[in-house]
């Protein structure tokens, strides 16, 4: 009994343990199977979402940005350049030898040039003190000549030798020894009474000691000495009789050329050892012995000191200048 029993007993143990090794194993079975169940679905968990994010748009949350202010460009336009000063009109520098004559007589105010004379071409001196017959018989040394020299009438003002504070009319005298127009001094102004001359002449120049001045010719006259043509300082309503006076008497009319009491003028005159018939006070002939009370005159208007000087002068012939003799009312 006892052994069978004990074989039986061996038996039910040996059964349990086949049992317990077969449980344990098919728990063991059972676990890898959950594992690979569970590692499979995780899987398709995760590709199923991968798949999902690759083919659906990502939805981002939305933060709202704040408010910005439109910003104001200011563009700053470039500032123009400055237009360019314009040059003066090129002249010849007169001045220069006025200012050398200057340091040997200090009475040498300027330089006068007349194109088309061989004579004018020189410095001109002013004697300050009232008297202006003083260089009349002098010559730059103030020794006595019978030529004399060109020299400005006493009353008139420098300034400082600049446009803008010389006198208003700057009268300059010189002798001209006969009539003829190859003469002496100021006897070649004369060649002003030919009209194709004086249409190819129209300008003069006469420079202070500080600045270089061009003068467009407006008149070419003969006058007397009752008409206060040769005044450096006349006031407006003198001075608009100066101009007007000049032009009636005028043997041309300077078509281009208009003056006013704005301007400033330049007078010379000379004397005169005849006349036309026609330009005697009576309209009658007449014989003149020198000296006489007649003046030959002519008178040019200051150009602008950036103007196109003229080459030529447009002019024409008066058919009745104004009687040499006639004086004013």
């Amino acid at each position: 009994m006892l052994q069978g029993g004990k074989t039986d007993l061996k038996t039910a143990e040996k059964n349990s343990y086949i049992t317990k090794n077969r449980l344990l194993q098919g728990t063991l079975l059972i676990g890898r199977r959950c594992t690979k169940v569970a590692v499979l679905s995780l899987l398709t968990i995760a590709l199923a979402a991968a798949l999902l994010t690759g083919c659906q748009p990502r939805y981002e949350p939305v933060v709202e940005e704040p408010e910005v202010e439109e910003a104001v460009v200011i563009i700053e336009e470039p500032e123009p350049e400055p237009e360019p000063e314009p040059e003066p009109t090129p002249l010849p520098e007169l001045s220069v030898l006025a200012r050398d004559y200057h340091t040997r007589n200090e009475d040498t105010m300027g330089w006068l040039y007349v194109p088309g004379t061989t004579t004018i071409n020189e410095f001109v001196l002013w004697y300050p003190d009232g008297r202006n017959e003083f260089y009349r018989r002098r010559n730059f040394y103030r020794e006595y000549s019978f030529d004399g020299v060109y020299y400005a009438d006493t009353r008139t003002e420098w300034g400082d030798f600049t446009r803008e504070t010389i006198s208003r009319n700057i009268v300059i005298y010189g002798h001209s020894m006969n009539g003829d127009p190859d003469g002496r001094l100021f006897a070649q102004l004369k060649r002003w009474q030919d009209e194709d001359f004086a249409r190819s002449h129209p300008l003069i120049f006469f420079s202070t000691l500080e600045e270089d001045m061009a003068w467009e010719i407006f008149s070419v006259h003969f006058s007397n000495v009752f008409v206060p043509y040769n005044h450096p300082n006349p006031d407006d309503e003198h001075f608009q009789f100066i101009i007007d006076d000049a032009k009636a008497r005028s043997l041309w009319i300077y078509e281009d050329i208009e003056v006013t009491i704005e301007d400033t003028i330049l007078t010379l005159s000379t004397c005169i050892y005849s006349l036309e018939p026609h330009l005697s006070p009576t309209g009658q002939h007449m014989t003149l012995t020198y000296p006489n009370n007649y003046r030959y005159v002519i008178m040019a208007r200051l150009a602008d000191r950036y103007a196109t000087l003229p080459e030529v002068a447009e002019l024409s012939v008066n058919p009745s200048p104004r009687n040499a003799g006639h004086r004013p009312e």
